[in-house]
C-alpha cells in the first residue's frame, strides 16, 4: 500500500476537520450529560412522590425525620449535568480558539501539506513540519463526517485525519481494509 494525499485547500480542510473532530468529541459529552440529567429527573420524581421518613422516640418525644434522599441525589445529578454542559461549552470555545491561533500562526498555503500512507505508517509533510508515525502508535480509527480519524489514544485530539474527498475510491477502500485488519474501529 502506498497512498499520497495532497492537501489542496488547507484552510478549508482544517476548518472542516475541526468541526468534525469537535462533533465527535461532543457526542461523548452529550451521552454523559443526558445520563446525568435523566437520572436526576427520575430520582427527583421518585423522591418527591415518596419521601423517606422515619420516627425517633427519644426523651419521651416523637420526632419525624423526612430526608428525601432520592430528591437530594436527583438534584445533585441535575446539577452535575448542568455543570458538565457548561464545561462542554467552555471546552468548545477553547478548542476553536486554539484552532484559530494555529491557523493564524502557520501559513496555510493552498498547496501546503501532504500525507503519505504506506505499510510502515503515516507521514505528514509540510513546509514547517515533518511527522512520521508508525502504525503501532495508533490505537483505533473512526470514519465520521467525511473524515477518517486515526487515533493515538482514547482522546480524539491526538489523531491524524484524512479527508475522504482527497482520496480516490480505490485508495480509500485499500486503506480502510488495511485499518480494519490492523486497528480496532471505534463505535
Amino acid at each position: 500500500m502506498n497512498i499520497l494525499i495532497r492537501n489542496t485547500n488547507a484552510l478549508q480542510s482544517m476548518i472542516q476537520r475541526n468541526k468534525a473532530l469537535w462533533a465527535l468529541q461532543a457526542k461523548t459529552y452529550l451521552k454523559y450529560i443526558l445520563f446525568a440529567i435523566t437520572t436526576g429527573l427520575v430520582l427527583l420524581v421518585i423522591g418527591l412522590a415518596s419521601g423517606f421518613t422515619f420516627k425517633s422516640n427519644a426523651d419521651n418525644t416523637t420526632t419525624v425525620y423526612n430526608l428525601h434522599i432520592a430528591t437530594i441525589i436527583g438534584l445533585s445529578f441535575i446539577l452535575m449535568g448542568m455543570l458538565y454542559s457548561i464545561h462542554m461549552f467552555r471546552n468548545k470555545r477553547i478548542f476553536f480558539e486554539s484552532a484559530d491561533k494555529y491557523i493564524n500562526r502557520h501559513s496555510l498555503d493552498p498547496a501546503d501539506g501532504s500525507i503519505q500512507i504506506d505499510n510502515n505508517g503515516v507521514t505528514y509533510l509540510s513546509k514547517e513540519i515533518k511527522q512520521e508515525i508508525k502504525w503501532k502508535r495508533f490505537s483505533h480509527f473512526k470514519y465520521y463526517r467525511g473524515f477518517l480519524f486515526l487515533f493515538m489514544d482514547d482522546y480524539s485530539l491526538q489523531s491524524v485525519s484524512i479527508d475522504r474527498s482527497k482520496v480516490s475510491d480505490h485508495d480509500f477502500s485499500e486503506l480502510y481494509d488495511f485499518l480494519k485488519k490492523n486497528l480496532q474501529e471505534s463505535k
